[in-house]
């Protein structure tokens, strides 16, 4: 990740892993050189100091506790592979910070199953009920409903809830994207991808 300080992103420089952030020097640190003159020039870069040892431990205790709870345990368990990723990132010497739990994962995914679990059961179960040509039309159109309602809802959540979980400094970060804003970038490419052949 690169963050520009007080000047607009440079042309002829690409994006670094899709990351890159415009931000005032006042609103990011009071710990830097205080030097202005060097400001519109400077790149700072966040570091990482996490360890392929330590991530294996993880992943190997989350593995265990999930078999042995028969999974209930997998929510918390990624919980605290994303505290452990989340926490070793560092931006001018402080470290980001995790603020979710596990329960908040567990709960989340039982209201979506209340959402999906009926859904599939009716796109699946209908054309078993009822062989009819019609009963293929409302499961398609079921289908198509649901694709175009659930994923744009579950990404934009999804974002919104992580952005709004990680702190740097004390500061919340917050993700402001709207789903009907999603939801034209969605549907703009999925047409364009189509009359180009999945060039676009």
């Amino acid at each position: 990740m690169r963050v520009y300080l007080n000047s607009p992103l440079p042309g002829d420089i690409p994006s670094y892993e899709g990351f890159d952030i415009l931000l005032n020097y006042s609103q990011v640190t009071s710990k830097t050189n205080s030097d202005a003159n060097v400001w519109p020039n400077c790149v700072f870069e966040a570091t990482f100091y996490g360890s392929g040892g330590a991530l294996f431990g993880i992943y190997a205790r989350n593995i265990l506790l999930t078999i042995l709870t028969l999974g209930v345990y997998y929510f918390w368990g990624k919980n605290r592979t994303r505290t452990y990723l989340v926490g070793q990132c560092e931006f001018e010497g402080d470290r980001f910070a995790w603020h979710g739990t596990g329960k908040e994962l567990f709960l989340g995914t039982l209201k979506l199953g209340l959402i999906a679990v009926p859904l599939v059961a009716l796109i699946g179960g209908l054309p078993l009920v009822w062989e009819s040509v019609w009963a293929e039309l409302v499961t398609n159109a079921v289908a198509g409903v649901a694709y175009a309602v659930l994923v744009p809802l579950a990404v934009v959540g999804s974002r919104k809830y992580r952005m709004s979980r990680v702190s740097w400094r004390g500061i919340r970060f917050s993700f402001r994207g709207r789903m009907r804003d999603y939801l034209k970038i969605l549907f703009r490419g999925s047409f364009m991808s189509t009359i180009t052949f999945g060039l676009y």
